[in-house]
C-alpha cells in the first residue's frame, strides 16, 4: 500500500494486484560512487501519482513526510490501516469495489 493510502488492488481488482512503484529516499541521481541501498531504509512504495509529486520540481524534490501532509485519506480506493477484514468488506462493498 502506498504512502497516501491508496490500494490498486481495491480499485483495479486483479489487474492491480500487487502493483506499487518503489521510490529511493536517497536519490540515485545525486550519487557518483557505488552506494549500497538498504531495502528497509532507502526504499518505500509509493502510487504513480505521489512517485509524480516527490519528483515533480527536480531542484525541490519532496520527502515522503510532505506526501503524507498533502494527501487525504477520504478518497475512493484510499484505506485506513487500521481496518478489520469485515469494515474492509463493508468499505469494498460501499463503493462497489470487488476484487474478481
Amino acid at each position: 500500500m502506498c504512502i497516501c493510502r491508496f490500494h490498486f488492488e481495491l480499485v483495479y481488482g486483479k489487474r492491480g494486484e500487487g502493483l506499487i512503484e518503489i521510490h529511493h529516499t536517497k536519490p540515485l541521481s545525486s550519487k557518483t560512487d557505488e552506494m549500497i541501498i538498504d531495502p528497509k531504509n532507502d526504499l518505500i512504495p509509493v502510487c504513480s501519482n505521489c512517485h509524480k509529486m516527490i519528483h515533480r520540481r527536480q531542484s525541490n524534490l519532496l520527502k515522503v513526510a510532505d506526501v503524507k501532509r498533502l494527501v487525504s485519506n477520504k478518497r475512493i480506493g484510499w484505506v485506513n490501516k487500521s481496518m478489520g477484514s469485515d469494515e474492509l468488506t463493508t468499505y469494498k462493498r460501499e463503493f462497489g469495489l470487488f476484487v474478481v
